[in-house]
C-alpha cells in the first residue's frame, strides 16, 4: 500500500519535502510511550520507516506533522 504523505509535505512534483529543522533520533527502547500517546491527542499516527544499509530510523507522527518523533 505505501507511505501515505499529508499533501502539504509534498513538493510540486509530488515528492516529499523535509522541514528546516534539527531532528535528533531517540532509541525505541528509551521513549516513554505514555507521553507520546498523550501528545497525539487520540488522532490517527502515521509511522514511516526507513531502511538503510546500517541503521534503520522510523517517525512516528500526525496527519499535519505538528507532532513527530524520530525513532532509531
Amino acid at each position: 500500500k505505501g507511505f501515505i504523505f499529508h499533501k502539504t509535505t509534498l513538493n510540486t512534483e509530488g515528492v516529499p519535502t523535509m522541514k528546516k529543522r534539527t531532528y535528533r533520533a531517540r532509541n525505541v527502547n528509551k521513549l516513554n510511550w505514555d507521553k507520546v500517546t498523550k501528545r497525539l491527542s487520540g488522532e490517527s499516527a502515521i509511522f514511516a520507516i526507513d531502511v538503510a544499509k546500517e541503521k534503520q530510523y522510523a517517525l512516528l507522527t500526525n496527519a499535519d506533522n505538528s507532532v513527530s518523533t524520530l525513532i532509531w
